[in-house]
């Protein structure tokens, strides 16, 4: 029996509660709004302890039922890493609070380049990409659904060897002084990444997707019946689909292979709501020019940051370097 199957026994319940032990023992990271506080218990004696208590055995639940790690007695000569719990609030892109969030986070910074790891570079959709796409939708009226992968780093497969320490409060009685040899990767790790992205690539691939050329992160498929369009950043998927046949067939897969939560229609992706009133309407300057040079400076600078970092002020930025040449007060 492994050391999956007996922890899932003794937590086969609806009721899900931590032992006292673990919350009264358990030191680690706490966050919460920007705020960080040394200890656990700290989380769980607050007014949402019960919804923090929910996300640690979430977070436990996926981590056995994937089998990230196997209990083993640590090789002579072998170091085990620590872990620590990282604790966030989730919002909706409208302010309100969506979920409680629980990490369970590998100290991955002590491992050494070339020893521990390899390469960590892992790619992500670039954000020209997203916009191409979704001006590609508006013209050709495709759907656009939106997928987001649960705990997505855990189903990467680690090509090296990484010892970890039990985390405090899910010791098995009687296994005290065992390792966890982490078969999965894990939060924290640095090759986390690269093999979650290696992971959904061989994954989608195998369906009949391809790539695209330009963009590592676009995958497409298209059939008789439906064209598919999909865009990975990390852990959030776009569905583009020219009908529902396709997004619900690349769905269904995608929840057979990956914890999935399927967002429906899609709301909002990295971006912001545009920073400018739409009801404005802007006229050309037929009086006095008012500090062009300093205007068309600031236009510049706005332009850069729409480019690099920025691409919610774009719509903002192009109304207004209409009237670079010759701004008003207005402007």
């Amino acid at each position: 029996m492994t050391s999956f199957e007996s922890r899932r026994s003794q937590r086969e319940k609806k009721e899900k509660s931590l032992s006292p032990d673990f919350i009264s023992s358990q030191a680690l990271l706490f966050l919460v709004e920007g705020d960080r506080k040394n200890v656990l218990s700290e989380a769980m004696s607050s007014r949402d302890a019960s919804f923090w208590r929910e996300a640690v055995n979430d977070e436990m639940d996926s981590i056995m039922s994937n089998q990230t790690w196997v209990l083993v007695d640590l090789p002579p000569g072998s170091k085990p890493i620590s872990s620590k719990w990282v604790f966030r609030r989730k919002y909706n892109s409208d302010g309100s609070l969506q979920t409680f969030k629980a990490r369970l986070v590998a100290k991955g910074f002590k491992k050494r380049n070339g020893i521990d790891y390899f390469d960590t570079y892992a790619p992500v959709a670039r954000l020209t990409s997203i916009r191409v796409l979704f001006a590609i939708a508006s013209l050709n009226n495709l759907y656009v659904h939106q997928m987001d992968v649960k705990t997505a780093f855990l189903n990467g497969d680690l090509d090296e060897e990484i010892y970890m320490e039990q985390p405090e409060g899910f010791v098995l009685p009687g296994n005290e002084k065992k390792v966890c040899k982490l078969v999965k990767s894990l939060y924290g790790l640095k090759q986390a990444p690269k093999q979650w992205h290696e992971k959904f690539d061989s994954v989608i691939l195998s369906h009949g997707f391809k790539h695209n050329n330009a963009d590592k992160c676009i995958y497409f498929k298209f059939t008789h019946d439906f064209g598919v369009i999909i865009c990975l950043y990390i852990d959030d998927l776009l569905i583009f689909g020219t009908n529902m046949r396709g997004v619900d067939d690349t769905k269904k897969y995608l929840t057979s292979q990956f914890k999935m939560k399927d967002l429906g229609e899609v709301d909002t992706i990295l971006e912001a709501n545009t920073p400018y009133d739409s009801s404005i309407k802007l006229l050309e300057n037929s009086g006095r020019v008012v500090a062009q040079l300093e205007y068309a400076s600031v236009i510049g600078s706005l332009m850069y940051a729409m480019h690099c970092k920025r691409p919610d002020i774009a719509f903002a930025v192009c109304k207004m370097s209409r009237f670079t040449s010759n701004p008003s007060v207005e402007h």
